[in-house]
């Protein structure tokens, strides 16, 4: 007959009598202590709009008067919205989330979140403060990965440390290029990456237009001349100097010319600077042909010697 005492002992599982059983008490504590984090909600709607007007409709609470009531009123403003992005969404659903119950997907804003507030991502070039804030971020963000309410608290109080992450981040990429690489590669990154992400532009363009400008070519150079004026008014002549003293001088003479023409238009404000940065262009061109010249007739001056004496010395 077998042995039931670990059927009649609820201890039986944790050793009790039985010797052959080893309990592991080290690893049972190690379970309990680590934390359970909520999953957040996947989205299975394209729109935060489809996704209310499907989790509002009144029909899903058919077995509830009060909240079908509810229900209805929200699915109401719904069908009246007329700009399916307006901040009037996001105050329907907070409505919908606080009266009904329901709950809103969270997976793009919580990957979003744990992307840059990962510690992980601070240890090369290790920052102490960096990992720290991304540790607090972090747990926050996986303490809340299904509400998205709190998540977007969190993203509206880590936004100067997302951007400093990013920063940091893009800097890494940059560096990683060799000086003479990839232009086309680079310049797509920084067009696609950048130039896009208006919060990098607005806190740290002077450092990576400083860091690219001698790993691009001029034209993706003066796309970000250009970008930058038009964000920021206060930065035109620092980006348009440095142009002039980093960028132009290593170019094609005329695809400098022409660069600087778009960088113009994108700018009138600084035209001085401009016609003054086309008057050194001139300037060099003219030199680089005196010296051209010069060799010219060097090289033909030491031919004819030669051949002159060959003719005097024929032996």
């Amino acid at each position: 007959m077998g042995n039931t005492e670990g059927a009649n002992n609820p201890w039986g599982y944790f050793g009790g009598n039985n010797a052959n059983i080893d309990t592991n008490f080290e690893n049972m504590d190690e379970l309990e202590s680590k934390p359970q984090y909520p999953s957040p909600i996947k989205s299975q709607y394209p729109t935060l709009y489809d996704e209310l007007l499907a989790k509002c409709d009144f029909t899903n609470f058919s077995g509830d008067e009060e909240i079908a009531t509810k229900a209805n009123k929200i699915y109401g403003q719904l069908r009246r919205i007329q700009d399916k992005n307006s901040t009037e969404l996001i105050s329907i659903r907070n409505e919908a989330i606080r009266e009904l119950g329901i709950t809103i997907s969270t997976e793009k804003k919580y990957d979003y979140l744990t992307k840059y507030c990962n510690p992980s991502l601070f240890k090369n070039p290790y920052n102490e403060e960096m990992v720290n804030k991304a540790i607090h971020f972090e747990s926050r963000i996986k303490q809340n990965a299904d509400n998205i309410i709190e998540l977007e608290q969190i993203e509206n109080e880590a936004q100067v440390f997302i951007q400093d992450a990013k920063y940091l981040l893009v800097k890494a990429m940059v560096k990683g290029y060799p000086e003479i690489g990839d232009f086309n590669d680079l310049s797509y990154y920084v067009s696609q990456s950048i130039l896009k992400d208006k919060m990098i532009m607005k806190y740290h363009m002077r450092d990576l237009f400083d860091l690219l400008i001698f790993r691009v070519n001029y034209y993706t150079a003066i796309k970000m001349l250009s970008e930058s004026f038009l964000y920021d008014n206060a930065e035109k002549d620092y980006y348009t100097r440095k142009m002039m003293g980093k960028a132009l001088w290593g170019t094609n003479i005329y695809g400098a010319i022409a660069a600087l023409t778009e960088a113009k238009h994108a700018d009138t404000d600084n035209e001085q600077c401009y016609n003054m940065i086309i008057q050194k262009l001139n300037e060099k061109e003219t030199s680089n042909r005196k010296t051209n010249w010069k060799i010219f007739f060097v090289i033909i001056g030491t031919i004819l010697i030669a051949i002159i004496g060959l003719c005097i010395f024929p032996h």
